[in-house]
């Protein structure tokens, strides 16, 4: 006996149409900022990705992912995220304080007891920003070529050098000081592995099945080729650097639909609870009483667009940015495969998220 086939209402088939109609608009309009922006000298290749209600609403690429063998750039070419990292290891962090693995307020030597600081340096003045560990200041110190096994041999580094201020009294962006945290995040995890911790408590439970930390010598799929500009203006290979030592704050590879899936499962309370996300997105309050723009590994702030969530990265071969808007609903992620372009980027991610805020008022 043949199932009863009832017709479609003649309004349902008008609304979908509809909506097919201006999902294919959208996704002209999203693509044609990238195919117009890669017309710049500067670019490569750029990768974008669009999050709209909570779902991805576009995703594509422009240029090239490897301009020798002619390899075009897509929503899933795989990119260095450079410090954008940052933003993923402290949801790990905050995963482990819901655990009770660790506290806020716990210390370094809580966890590495020979560590060389006296100063009490706390994993909230690690996650802020506000520990008074370095940055880089050496020459080409951020392109180093020496390969660390582990995270804990990378801290000599920095561990001895003395602290530019006292924990928590002021901000100051450091790489080290994520490469410190990651360090303690696999210690109180109980972790062989700093990608183990990552895959466990954020990749796997988003989705993100193709973001991993860039391993010398491992065959990445989709991976793009990085590029740098020259003083000549022309564009060349990137110099090769190994990311070992900083992991934790720039040394993951993913893509813009994976930067899509772990801001949706942020926003969700997928990855951690909605309270913990709360946290994450408060300002700390210094001693002076004045703030920071950096939360707990966010850049946060308002807009006329209503509160904003945010990260930029740039290393040799990648430039990157994630803007999200939880209140509109509206998150966008643009990467190129060359450092130094962030004006290129933030001009793409500006055109994107005004057509992304036009379409989710609709």
């Amino acid at each position: 006996m043949h199932p009863i086939i009832r017709p479609v209402a003649p309004v349902l088939v008008w609304l979908l149409l509809a909506f097919a109609a201006q999902s294919q608009t959208d996704s002209a309009a999203f693509q044609r900022v990238l195919d117009e922006a890669i017309a710049d000298p500067k670019l490569v290749g750029l990768s974008a990705a669009v999050s709209i209600g909570g779902m991805t609403a576009w995703s594509g690429g422009a240029g090239w992912a490897d301009i020798e063998n002619r390899v075009p750039e897509t929503g899933h070419s795989v990119h260095r995220l450079a410090s954008v990292s940052k933003s993923i290891t402290a949801m790990a962090v905050m995963k482990l304080v819901e655990q009770k693995k660790l506290a806020l307020e716990q210390t370094v030597r809580d966890f590495i007891s020979d560590y060389p600081q006296e100063k009490p340096i706390t994993i909230l003045h690690l996650l802020t920003h506000t520990s008074g560990i370095r940055h880089y200041v050496k020459p080409n110190e951020a392109d180093g070529m020496e390969h660390y096994r582990f995270l804990r041999l990378a801290l000599p580094i920095f561990e001895n050098d003395p602290l530019l201020f006292e924990p928590g009294t002021k901000y100051h962006y450091t790489t080290y000081g994520y490469t410190l945290l990651g360090e303690i995040a696999q210690r109180a995890g109980g972790y062989r592995e700093f990608g183990d911790l990552m895959r466990e408590l954020i990749w796997a439970p988003a989705g993100m099945n193709d973001t991993r930390l860039e391993l010398v010598g491992e065959i990445v799929p989709h991976r793009v080729r990085g590029y740098s500009i020259y003083a000549d203006r022309e564009i060349r290979n990137a110099p090769y650097t190994d990311l070992s030592y900083k992991y934790p704050g720039g040394g993951m590879l993913t893509t813009v639909e994976d930067m899509m899936r772990l801001v949706q499962a942020f926003d969700a309370g997928k990855l951690v609870s909605l309270d913990a996300r709360g946290t994450m997105l408060t300002l700390p309050v210094l001693p002076g009483g004045e703030k920071t723009i950096y939360a707990l590994g966010w850049r946060v702030g308002t807009n006329d667009h209503g509160f904003i969530y945010t990260h930029s990265g740039g290393q040799a071969g990648t430039t990157t940015y994630l803007a999200c808007y939880p209140d509109a609903g509206v998150a966008v992620a643009v990467f190129s495969n060359v450092d130094g372009t962030g004006e290129q980027v933030d001009a793409v991610t500006g055109k994107l998220l005004g057509i992304a805020f036009a379409t989710a008022k609709k």
